[in-house]
This record gives structure tokens, C-alpha cells and sequence, in this order.
């Protein structure tokens, strides 16, 4: 961070809309080391869903945000290369986003940091256990006005010999744990699906 603004974008959040935000925090690890001062404000940008950032000129600094919470970081408080770093408490950025009527759990959000100063901040590209991250508490008690709403996409398999059958139509027989199924006028297929957590 010179001077300059800094989107950070985080895809596939699965915080309920309306859910109670507990406690938030950003996480970064550090590029390299310094001891600048640095004065700056993290804001949420202000949607249900944040598109990816683009190579496109204002992508970060035409987006309309919410919030403002300081971080300054004095120059006695020193930077490690590659050690871990945490924000002040940003519950109220969260909380504004997923109280958003358009926001649902699976949807991305975008936090931009913007100050003034020098500290190296390390991005994906350096690795993904060094990449920013987000680190949310919330309660999933939801009240009259909370609709919970998250999108999600999931898929499950067949895991027992016993959870595919078919049946003739004629006989009744009934074959499970076959290599097959048939379909057709003449059977009817079966198959059951265990352990579906779907809210």
C-alpha cells in the first residue's frame, strides 16, 4: 500500500443473508519487511455481489463502499517478511453486506483498502497460503426479518450396492447392487441419495 487504493475480492462466502456477524478480520501476510507508518481506511464495497477486479482503468476506485474502519500501523510496529498480520475488527463492513436485501450465502464480497504510507502486502500470485483472508464468526439464529437466503451448488453419489435398485414391472423382482439399471415401459429404477445436508 503506497498511496494507492487496494481491492481485495473474495468469492463464494457462505454467510446466510441477515446472518449476525460476530466478530471479522482481515488477514495478510506480508511481502516484505518494513516499519512505514501507515494511515489507512478499509471499506466494503457496497453490492450483494462483487465482480472479480479487472486491468481496467478505476475498477477498484469507481466502486461505490461502505464503511471506513482505520488501521494505522505506527512505525514501531515492525513487518516481518511472510508473517501474518490481522485488521482491527470489521464486523460493521460484513454485517452491512450481508444485511444487503441483494446478498446471498455463496455470493463474493470486496473489501478496498485505501491510506496512506508503505507496507508490502502479499497476494495470491505469491502463493495461497499467503493470499488475503477473511475470517468471519456469525450465528445462524435467524429471526422473522432474516431470510437465510444462500445459493449453492452441490452434487452427490451413489455410495452402496443397496442404494440403486430396479424392478421389473411385470414380476415385481427387485435387483439391487447390479452393474445396471434398466429403463423403459417394463422397469422402474431406483435410487437413494443418503446424507443430503441441504439446509
Amino acid at each position: 500500500l503506497t498511496d494507492n487504493k487496494l481491492g481485495l475480492h473474495f468469492p463464494d462466502l457462505r454467510i446466510p443473508q441477515g446472518a449476525k456477524i460476530l466478530s471479522a478480520k482481515l488477514i495478510v501476510a506480508a511481502a516484505q519487511a518494513g516499519n512505514s507508518k501507515v494511515e489507512m481506511k478499509i471499506y466494503a464495497e457496497n453490492t450483494g455481489d462483487a465482480n472479480a477486479f479487472a486491468s481496467v482503468a478505476k475498477n477498484i476506485s469507481n466502486r461505490p463502499t461502505l464503511g471506513g474502519v482505520a488501521w494505522d500501523i505506527d512505525s514501531s510496529e515492525g513487518w516481518a517478511l511472510d508473517n501474518y498480520y490481522e485488521s482491527p475488527d470489521i464486523t460493521s463492513l460484513v454485517q452491512g453486506v450481508v444485511d444487503r436485501s441483494d446478498w446471498c450465502g455463496g455470493n463474493a464480497a470486496a473489501l478496498i483498502l485505501e491510506g496512506t504510507g508503505r507496507r508490502e502486502i502479499a497476494t495470491f500470485e505469491a502463493g495461497s497460503d499467503l493470499a488475503p483472508q477473511l475470517v468471519v464468526q456469525y450465528e445462524n439464529d435467524f429471526d422473522n426479518t432474516d431470510t437465510g437466503c444462500t445459493v449453492d451448488e452441490t452434487s452427490y453419489q451413489i455410495n452402496t450396492g443397496t442404494s440403486d435398485a430396479d424392478e421389473s414391472s411385470s414380476s415385481g423382482t427387485v435387483n439391487t447392487g447390479t452393474v445396471s439399471t434398466r429403463t423403459g415401459r417394463s422397469h422402474w429404477s431406483g435410487f437413494n441419495f443418503s446424507g443430503i445436508r441441504i439446509p
